[in-house]
C-alpha cells in the first residue's frame, strides 16, 4: 500500500477529534491516501471505547476523509457489534477490528470499498 503517513505533532495520542485540533487529513479524489499513526501507549493506557464513542469516531472519521480505522483490542468487552454508521466510511480502505468481542458487522459494510485486510 502506497501513501502518506503522519505523526501528528497535536493531538499525538487521537484521544480527540483531530477536528477539535484544527487538523484535517482529507484528502482529494486521486490523491494517495494519508496514514495517521497515533501513539496510544501501552495497553493500560488505551481507553476502552463506549458504543456511543465508536459511532462519534465513525462520524469524525466520515468528515475527516479518514483511509484507515483501527479499533484493535480498543473496544469495552461487553461490545458485540459495531454502529450502522460504519457503512458511512466510504473513504476507508483498511480496517482492524481484531482482538474485540465482535460476534457479527452491520449489513451497511457492504456500502464499503472492498477491504483488503483484517476485519
Amino acid at each position: 500500500m502506497v501513501g502518506t503517513v503522519l505523526y501528528p505533532k497535536a493531538n499525538q495520542k487521537a484521544c480527540k477529534s483531530f477536528k477539535d485540533v484544527e487538523i484535517s487529513f482529507r484528502t482529494q479524489p486521486g490523491d494517495m491516501p494519508i496514514f495517521v499513526l497515533a501513539d496510544r501507549g501501552g495497553k493500560e493506557d488505551v481507553e476502552k471505547l463506549s458504543l456511543i464513542k465508536v459511532a462519534a469516531i465513525f462520524e469524525d472519521s466520515v468528515k475527516t476523509g479518514a483511509s484507515f480505522l483501527d479499533l484493535h483490542g480498543k473496544l469495552m468487552d461487553k461490545i458485540e457489534w459495531l454502529p450502522l454508521s460504519l457503512g458511512k466510511l466510504s473513504n476507508v480502505i483498511e480496517v482492524n477490528f481484531s482482538e474485540n468481542g465482535i460476534m457479527a458487522l452491520p449489513t451497511t459494510i457492504g456500502n464499503l470499498k472492498p477491504l483488503p485486510t483484517n476485519l
